[in-house]
């Protein structure tokens, strides 16, 4: 069973967002609904990437399993949008990025990702039809490690090896004698 639920965490990352930005909804991008009237804010995963390599280890509940835990980064992209946009996304950058310590605990234990960095904030404003609109971008880059518990890698229960023994009864190696043994090794 994996420890980690991708949708699980970004929802609740939403919901600390919009908690630290009271009246400034925090919606997921490209969804199909209407766009809030006022300032708001969109959150969107970019990919995961591997750290290294996955540590195994034997399960201390059940020998006979292991628990695999692979540590990854995921990018998240906030974007900004409204005459604040700029505003907004500095003040998400220094909060969620781990630059106030209340948030990045409840981010810690809300989620299970650690902000690492914040990278690319940028004014991305857009001419519409109607005029312009303000958009300002950050994305921010968390810490996450998956384990997947009570994974059956199979256990060896002996090995046989099948070879030539040779034995030296005389000084000359006139006389050797050659026989073949099998050896069982137990775990």
């Amino acid at each position: 069973m994996l420890t980690f639920s991708i949708e699980t965490a970004i929802e609740a990352l939403r919901a600390v967002v919009e908690d630290v930005f009271t009246g400034v909804p925090v919606i997921h991008a490209r969804q199909n609904a209407p766009r809030p009237q006022a300032d708001y804010i969109t959150i969107d995963t970019g990919g995961m990437a591997p750290i290294g390599l996955a540590h195994t280890v034997v399960d201390p509940d059940n020998t006979d399993k292991f628990i695999i835990r692979q540590d990854y980064t995921l990018t998240v992209q906030f974007q900004a949008y409204g005459q604040t946009a700029r505003s907004l996304i500095n003040r998400l950058e220094i909060n969620v990025s781990g630059g106030n310590a209340a948030v990045t605990d409840r981010i810690i234990a809300d989620t299970g990702m650690s902000p690492l960095s914040a990278n690319n904030l940028s004014d991305v404003t857009q001419a519409l039809n109607t005029g312009t609109e303000r958009r300002a971008a950050v994305d921010i880059t968390f810490l996450v490690s998956i384990g997947e518990d009570d994974v059956d890698l199979g256990i060896i229960e002996s090995v046989t090896l099948v070879g030539n023994e040779y034995h030296t009864v005389s000084t000359k190696n006139t006389d050797d004698i050659q026989w073949t043994s099998t050896f069982t090794v137990d775990p």
